[in-house]
Formats: structure tokens, sequence, C-alpha cells
């Protein structure tokens, strides 16, 4: 496992044999941490695929060829939300593309592997953060034929006056079309909440390879909505 998850390109195939056993002592001797880390909110796999890549990003950084702890500005990421985004990020330094480019890669992968809930979170967020929302992001976390009825109340809430409490009142609307469950505002305001202090988790990563807190997350989100809704 250790093996295929090593990025190609990153080390030698010298490298590789102690990088795997040096993993594997890391793990073993860091096991009871990992296991209090471990709250069942994603896959056991993919939490051990963070593990794993950290420790990976943790050698790169020793050896100097990845850099160091950091946070992308969030004029910079203000920038890659604007047009041409792409055109933007060829200019930017060669650390901070790498930055961004493997932090868009693993915040992919955390929306793919969340239980149930990745395609749900990512559409709760974009209407969160007043991005903009296309059907196939509704069709993703429902196909129950609601998303015409969805769209209109996602349009209505950006004609009002956009405040939380309007957003999680429209957010446990939703629930109700496309689960039949209703939640309070509070309790939609407390699980979004803990949803995006998990995904901070996973995506800042233990050894820590960013330092992302909840506005930066909410920049490097909006870049990642672009990235995302192309492909």
């Amino acid at each position: 496992m250790s093996y295929t998850l090593i990025r190609p390109g990153c080390f030698t195939s010298k490298e590789k044999p102690d990088l795997i056993q040096d993993i594997t002592t890391c793990i073993l001797e860091k096991l009871p941490l990992i296991a209090k880390q471990f709250r069942g909110l994603a896959k056991d796999t993919t939490f051990l695929t963070v593990v794993i890549r950290n420790i990976c990003y943790q050698k790169l950084r020793e050896s100097k060829r990845c850099p160091d702890l950091v946070n992308v500005p969030n004029e910079t990421l203000g920038l890659l939300t604007r047009e041409n985004s792409q055109d933007t990020f060829n200019l930017l330094n060669p650390e901070i593309q790498h930055i961004v480019y493997e932090a868009t890669v693993k915040l992919e992968r955390i929306f793919q592997t969340l239980p149930l809930t990745g395609n749900k979170i990512y559409l709760f967020l974009l209407i969160y953060y007043g991005l903009p929302v296309h059907k196939k992001d509704i069709v993703a976390y429902s196909e129950n034929g609601n998303t015409e009825i969805i769209l209109e109340l996602i349009n209505k809430l950006k004609s009002a006056k956009e405040t939380k409490s309007n957003v999680y009142q429209s957010l446990t609307k939703i629930t109700h079309i496309c689960e039949g469950r209703s939640l309070s505002p509070d309790a939609m305001r407390w699980f979004l909440n803990k949803q995006i202090e998990e995904i901070l988790v996973l995506l800042n990563g233990n050894p820590k390879c960013y330092d992302f807190d909840k506005d930066s997350f909410r920049v490097f989100f909006e870049y990642f909505s672009i990235v995302y809704c192309k492909k």
C-alpha cells in the first residue's frame, strides 16, 4: 500500500525501499496517536492514506525538495479565483504552485472518500460560501428529481439578504427535500462547522503539511470549486 501512495517523480527507485521502511516504522511508533485521532468520519484506508502521504511530504521537506509548512497568502488565492485563473497559476512561484496543486488534489480525495457525505458537504459548502452551484452538484448529492426545486431555493437565498441564519434555514430545507430529515438551523450550523473542522484536520495532515485555518480554507475552497467544476 505504501508503495502505491508514493507520488511518482518525488523519490527515486533507490530511495523507495528505505522510505517504505521509514513509513512502516513511523506508523508503528505512532499507532496509539493515530488510533486516537481516527474518529471514524472517514474510511480507515482513507485516513491511513493521509498519514502515509504526510510522512512522504515530511521526508520531502527534510530533503529540501518540498517547501516548509506554509499557507499560500489569501491575496494569492484570491487572484486564482478570478478569470484566467490558470494563467495566474502559471505565473506563481514554483513552490507555491506545488502547495496549491497538492492541496487541491488532497481536498478532492477527501471529498471523494468521505463515506456517504462527500457530495453533500461539497454542495453545502458551495451554498454556505455563496459560490456558484451547478445542477451536477445537486444531482451528485441527490438523484430524487428535485434539482429545480433546490436551485430555486438557492436562487432565492442569493436574491435575499444572505445572512448565516438564512443559509442554515435553506440548508435544512434542502436536507428535508433530499433526505426526508428535519433539522433545526442550530443543528445544521453545528453539523457544518463540525464538517469543516474535520476537513481541516485531514487537509492539514499529521504531521502537518499545511496550515489552513477557516479563513484561508474559505478562500482556497473557492479556487478549488473552480478547478473541480471543470472536471
